[in-house]
């Protein structure tokens, strides 16, 4: 991912725009963000958690559906769910 990339148009769940980001990237300053939305850039050392904290969010996704015994539906749950463990597997190891 580049820099900034992908973060158009999306905001932190304070609501800060993505320049909040994009300035952290730039060094004039300091971002809070949902480690999801910047996690590539701590991945390849382009931001960096400077107080070694993580605080958890009480959000949390669900998929609702109405069509469990659908196979492309439950093939789409079992994806999706295998990404998100594989993802919180990987942040735990970068940020723990």
């Amino acid at each position: 991912m580049s820099k900034g990339k992908g973060l158009e148009g999306l905001l932190n769940h304070q609501g800060q725009p993505p320049e909040t980001i994009s300035a952290a990237l730039s060094h004039q300053g300091v971002a809070v963000a949902r480690t999801a939305l910047v996690y590539e850039e701590l991945e390849h050392g382009r931001l960096i958690n400077i107080f070694g904290r993580l605080v958890p969010s009480p959000a949390r996704y669900m998929l609702l559906t109405g069509r469990e015994e659908n196979a492309r539906v439950a093939a789409f749950s079992n994806w999706l769910m295998d990404e998100c463990h594989r993802f919180s597997e990987a942040r735990a190891k970068l940020l723990l």
